[in-house]
């Protein structure tokens, strides 16, 4: 059958793989001679959003392919090709060039591409931002969603999906509820369903406001390990939610004095201080709408001030920044890319690692 694009590019996270995704990867291989797949949200920590690995997610789609072939008598598998990206949450430039990256690594110069995928909402944006290469839109299959899916799954509901995903989805999801990270992220998402249940008769949608610090001394950067969900156990600035009568640069101060017991007197802390910045990703929190403000801290000291973990935090330590890029998969939510896009401003000299 004559193509008309040598690769198709579909991008997505896949927690878990449904038979919408298959749908997508059997209308897209109608129009295109090979497939090149790209797993998003790579390098993190399990999450209610984003559950499994990149190995996770890479084995099971190869796991459905092939059960899809045998099935059908056809040959996909041969025809696709994997590769993984990490998200930038607050550095778009910096995804979009890795995502071209990878695909330049694929593709020839005189390669007709296509981006493969369906308008699901407001965050398939990217759909249209790549101008170099053709859309392929693919309608939504049977409005399943990978959302609801895990929801089930975290509910003990597996019965629910069996209609929606490939029987090797079904099968792994069922292995994987006796894993300790079910385990754990189950907890997590009980946690986090009565803390919006809390909140369901407020006349308005759950909005809060959080504060965050990164404090910078001696090429290393501190961190504490948090205490309670969600991201329990994981690492994180010091921070926590505003109080009702305070001020946000009060907040900074007083979060990061309650979690640490930094070392540092107050008057010291505050003529340190450098800028305040908001991080708003509109998914960052599983509990529901969490603005934050981060201040950046820049100590000029001899040595690393001694720190003591309280409150929130279960523990707390100084990091150099070459180690912390090795920690994308241990800290909790959106905090490693916070603190990337920081230090890109702040840290000149000290570059992530690709």
């Amino acid at each position: 059958m004559t193509t008309k694009y040598k690769y198709g590019v579909y991008i997505g996270r896949f927690q878990p793989f449904h038979l919408g995704h298959l749908h997508s990867v059997t209308t897209a291989l109608q129009h295109c001679e090979k497939l090149l797949i790209i797993v998003g949200s790579i390098k993190q920590a399990p999450s209610l959003q984003n559950p499994f690995s990149l190995a996770q997610r890479k084995s099971l789609i190869e796991q459905c392919i092939q059960e899809y072939d045998a099935t059908q008598q056809s040959n996909l598998a041969d025809k696709i090709q994997y590769a993984g990206v990490q998200d930038y949450l607050y550095q778009e430039n910096a995804w979009f060039a890795d995502v071209k990256n990878i695909v330049h690594k694929f593709t020839g110069p005189s390669d007709k591409v296509a981006i493969v995928g369906h308008h699901k909402d407001s965050s398939s944006y990217y759909l249209e931002m790549f101008a170099d290469w053709e859309r392929l839109p693919i309608e939504n299959h049977d409005g399943i969603n990978s959302a609801n899916i895990r929801k089930a799954v975290f509910a003990n509901d597996l019965d629910s999906v069996t209609t929606v995903v490939p029987k090797a989805t079904a099968t792994f999801l069922q292995t994987w509820q006796n894993s300790k990270d079910f385990v754990n992220l189950q907890n997590e998402f009980v946690f986090t369903q009565k803390y919006r249940a809390s909140w369901q008769h407020s006349p308005f949608p759950n909005l809060f406001v959080t504060v965050d610090s990164l404090v910078i001394c001696k090429n290393h950067i501190l961190l504490i390990q948090r205490k309670q969900p969600p991201g329990k156990n994981l690492w994180a600035m010091p921070g926590g939610f505003i109080e009702e009568k305070e001020r946000i640069q009060t907040g900074i101060l007083r979060e990061l004095q309650e979690e640490t017991n930094i070392d540092v007197p107050a008057k010291e802390l505050i003529h340190s201080q450098k800028t305040m910045q908001v991080f708003d990703y509109p998914q960052r929190s599983s509990l529901g709408r969490i603005i934050t403000h981060a201040g950046v801290f820049i100590l000029q000291r001899e040595k690393l001030p001694k720190i003591h973990a309280a409150d929130d935090a279960k523990s707390a330590k100084w990091v150099s920044i070459t180690d912390f890029y090795s920690m994308s998969e241990k800290m909790h939510g959106d905090h490693y890319q916070i603190i990337c896009k920081l230090l890109l401003t702040y840290v000149a000299d000290k570059q992530p690692k690709p």
